[in-house]
């Protein structure tokens, strides 16, 4: 009888040994979470894509020369008066796509207008136009404080121009014009570009640079003798 006692109670010891572990053990039905998982991470809204870039690519040369490009007889400083006219000039500038002389995509946008005389510096001749940056796809007005407006241009060798300028226009009209970029080169893409204020050929009283709402480009043929119709290839005008 004692003997049985005994082997009881050594069974009993030996169970637990294998009962205790198995308590021990996560089944998976703990509400603890496992150290070895990743937590997920909650879903964030993708950032929104800032539009800072006007590509002159053929739809959108179409859809700005019928209304986005505004022709300007031009600006040396804050007014302009031609020579031959006496400030009444109306512009013949005509836009189109080209697709021969391009610096990236399938198209640049093709400028050919007369360049004026300017009444007050006859050396002076010049053709402008304004890009309205909401009818080009821009969130518009853009905050350009800090930053350098671009433009590639291309003046062909048949061209007697020999620079180019930018002039950034504020909501309230007000401009800021940039300082002659010449373009030594013809037939070749050249980067022309202006930061606010460095330097400036003239700004007005005012202008504000956290609100541009249009960028002017200006076509200037130096030492000019007479008005003369002139050409220029334009693409990608960036921040």
């Amino acid at each position: 009888m004692k003997k049985k006692i005994i082997n009881g109670a050594v069974l009993f010891a030996v169970a637990a040994l294998f009962i205790l572990p198995f308590a021990a053990c996560d089944t998976g039905n703990s509400s603890e979470p496992d150290a070895t998982e990743t937590p997920e991470t909650p879903d964030t809204p993708d950032a929104p894509v800032l539009v800072g870039k006007v590509d002159f690519e053929s739809a959108n040369i179409a859809a700005l020369s019928s209304d986005g490009f505004t022709a300007e007889t031009g600006d040396v400083r804050a007014t302009w008066g031609d020579a031959s006219t006496g400030g009444a000039a109306v512009s013949d500038m005509a836009f189109s796509a080209d697709s021969a002389t391009v610096s990236s995509g399938a198209a640049s946008l093709k400028v050919t207008a007369t360049v004026l005389q300017n009444q007050y510096s006859t050396n002076v001749a010049q053709f402008s136009f304004k890009v309205d940056l909401a009818k080009a796809g821009v969130s518009a007005p853009v905050d350009l404080t800090g930053k350098t407006v671009s433009v590639k241009a291309n003046i062909p060798a048949s061209s007697a121009l020999t620079a180019v300028k930018l002039v950034l226009r504020d909501s309230n009209g007000k401009q800021s014009q940039g300082k002659e970029n010449p373009v030594a080169v013809k037939d070749e893409w050249t980067a022309v570009s202006y930061a606010f204020g460095n330097p400036s050929d003239y700004t007005e009283d005012g202008f504000d640079v956290a609100k541009v709402a249009a960028v002017s480009i200006i076509a200037i043929k130096n030492d000019a003798a007479s008005a003369s119709s002139e050409t220029i290839y334009l693409d990608n005008l960036d921040w």
